[in-house]
């Protein structure tokens, strides 16, 4: 479909990045492999990559940032500040009508998962009919797991713990058959016990917890810059383009490639950016199966499947919109 195109209103955001010099971006160091504070103050881990692949977007390839804690969206919105939330949010309906926020495309496909010791005897969730299940009270996973089993009519013993360390601690002595939480808590938990290769991560979910990146709805200019350098991120994995090759900007006769990479200008000018802005996100953190890899799959220690965070020709929800 052909739309009539029209160069976004530039708004306050993005000069005010560029006259500071960085993005501000709130975080929650909450999960391994998603976001770990240094002593220093910088943070490393797969929503830091997220944030300063925005940075790179608009500053260049050496874009700065300065993490600050977000803990509630409520002071996001009334504060102005800071530019950027990536914080492991799950998209919901209530938090997308939030007066003043816009989230990003899902940029993790999350949801209650369960850990378990023996996969043989608890192959599928089914499985674990009147069985016990550790699990922080009143968590999202509670909700998940309580209500997949009563949709399934299937009984379990829950054992409701106050923390999630206190519901890992649980499980570890032995007290549950298994563990539900968030799968992107799930693989930090699991990295963490000496005896990992014994612990599996049942590949079903139990529930849907898609979680974005949050933008103040007050700026059409930046939101379209954060929604398209995590889209250019996934465009970039589905193409071929590494880290590697956009730095050294090898020439392409591929059109999409040559669009995405800034060859064939036109989309820099419609966000207001250097026709370079995706190619400096992508030389800055990868594309987006090399930010994944190097935090959370297989180059990590978490080690999780990509799952539903495989590309969409590989099985998985995640699709590049066309960068045209």
């Amino acid at each position: 479909m052909v739309a009539a195109s029209a160069d976004i209103a530039h708004a306050a955001r993005v000069d005010e990045i560029r006259a500071r010099g960085h993005l501000t971006c709130g975080i929650a160091a909450r999960v391994e492999g998603f976001t770990r504070l240094r002593p220093d103050g910088t943070a490393e881990g797969f929503e830091p990559d997220l944030c300063r692949a925005v940075a790179a977007a608009i500053l260049g390839a050496a874009g700065k940032v300065r993490y600050v804690a977000a803990d509630h969206i409520e002071l996001f919105v009334a504060s102005g500040e800071p530019d950027l939330v990536v914080r492991r949010l799950t998209v919901t309906l209530r938090r997308a009508l939030e007066p003043g926020v816009t989230f990003s495309p899902v940029v993790f496909y999350d949801g209650t998962a369960l850990l378990v010791r023996d996969q043989r005897r608890f192959p599928i969730p089914a499985a674990l009919m009147g069985r016990t299940i550790c699990v922080r009270a009143g968590s999202e996973a509670d909700v998940g797991l309580t209500d997949y089993f009563a949709a399934a009519k299937l009984a379990f013993v829950r054992v409701a713990e106050a923390t999630l360390d206190t519901a890992a601690a649980r499980f570890d002595a032995g007290a549950c058959d298994a563990m539900a939480a968030d799968l992107s808590e799930l693989g930090a938990i699991r990295a963490a016990r000496a005896k990992t290769k014994e612990l599996v991560i049942l590949t079903e979910l139990l529930s849907k917890e898609p979680l974005s990146m949050l933008t103040h709805a007050d700026d059409r200019q930046f939101m379209e810059i954060v929604r398209w350098t995590f889209n250019a991120l996934v465009a970039a994995e589905e193409l071929g383009v590494t880290a590697a090759r956009a730095v050294s900007r090898t020439p392409s006769e591929d059109p999409e490639t040559r669009r995405l990479l800034g060859f064939d200008p036109g989309n820099g000018a419609v966000l207001g950016l250097p026709e370079s802005w995706a190619a400096d996100a992508i030389a800055t953190v990868g594309n987006y199966g090399e930010v994944f890899a190097r935090h959370l799959g297989e180059q990590s220690p978490i080690k999780l499947p990509r799952g539903h965070n495989a590309l969409w020709r590989d099985g998985g929800l995640m699709y590049a919109w066309p960068m045209r």
